[in-house]
Order: C-alpha cells, then sequence, then structure tokens
C-alpha cells in the first residue's frame, strides 16, 4: 500500500470514529446515559497504523457502557468538587490483554487517577490489531472524564 492509501484509511477510521461517537450520545440521551461520566472523544492510537485496529468486545458503545457501569467517584475527592479528564495510555497485547495502564496527562488528584487505573485493569480482553494477518499490540489513549457529583441540599 501506499502512503496515500494509509492517509485515506486512517481519515475513514476518524470518521467512523465520530460518527460512533455521535451515536453513543444520540443513545445516550435516549438512554439515561446523558451528563455521562466518559466520553470518548479523543481516542486514538498511539503506534503505527495496523491493517485493522484493536477493539473493545461489542465496539464503542459497550466501551463506554462497562466504563459508566464501573467508574466510581472517589469519595475522597467529592468535598473538593475534583472534575476533569484523566488521560490513560495503555497496550491491547497480541492476545487481547490490556497490559501497561498508564496515566499521560490528568490535572486532577491521585483519587482520580487511581480509579481511572483500576477502570483500565478491570476490562475485558480486547479483540486484538491485526498486521498481514498476525495479532499485533497496539497502544491506545482514551480520556476518563470525572464530574463531581451534585450536592444535596
Amino acid at each position: 500500500m501506499n502512503k496515500i492509501d494509509n492517509v485515506y484509511r486512517y481519515m475513514c477510521c476518524l470518521l467512523f470514529f465520530v460518527i460512533v461517537i455521535s451515536q453513543v450520545i444520540a443513545q445516550g440521551n435516549e438512554t439515561g446515559l446523558k451528563n455521562d461520566s466518559i466520553t470518548l472523544e479523543n481516542m486514538f492510537p498511539t503506534d503505527r497504523e495496523p491493517e485493522q485496529f484493536a477493539q473493545y468486545p461489542g465496539g464503542d458503545v459497550a466501551l463506554l457502557r462497562f466504563i459508566k457501569t464501573n467508574l466510581n467517584y472517589p469519595e475522597q475527592s467529592r468535598p473538593f468538587g475534583t472534575h476533569g479528564k484523566v488521560y490513560v495510555r495503555f497496550i491491547v497485547s497480541e492476545n487481547g490483554d490490556v497490559k501497561d495502564p498508564r496515566i499521560i496527562r490528568s490535572p486532577l488528584d491521585v483519587y482520580c487517577n487511581k480509579e481511572a487505573l483500576r477502570i483500565i485493569k478491570i476490562m475485558p480482553k480486547w479483540i486484538p490489531a491485526k498486521t498481514n494477518g498476525a495479532n499485533v499490540p497496539m497502544k491506545f489513549v482514551i480520556p476518563i472524564e470525572f464530574i463531581a457529583p451534585k450536592k444535596i441540599k
């Protein structure tokens, strides 16, 4: 493949992610996921582009639901109303295991960072990336958003 084909494929993948994210937002408005505590914006592979990207089982909508279901706002952060995004990098290995999660950017406290890492560590196996028909490792970055719970008066 030439470079133009790779750029075209990459642009198609980005367009696909934008469409999926817009569908997730639309479905969220219908299913009570509005004001979700996570987003999939800026989810991108950070390695050289494989022929087939690694995928969460069930796709992006299932990943969004997994994170929403399992994410717990840290009790220690409640008094301060901490909110923002924690960017977590991890590797989907050749066999689909999620490995080496690391915080790459976070303006939040250590408790939110620990919770974001916990979520990534408990993820089920992914469908691995492929190049030339062989499974290959792939790096991902996912932003996990923490929104401070509203205080009840």
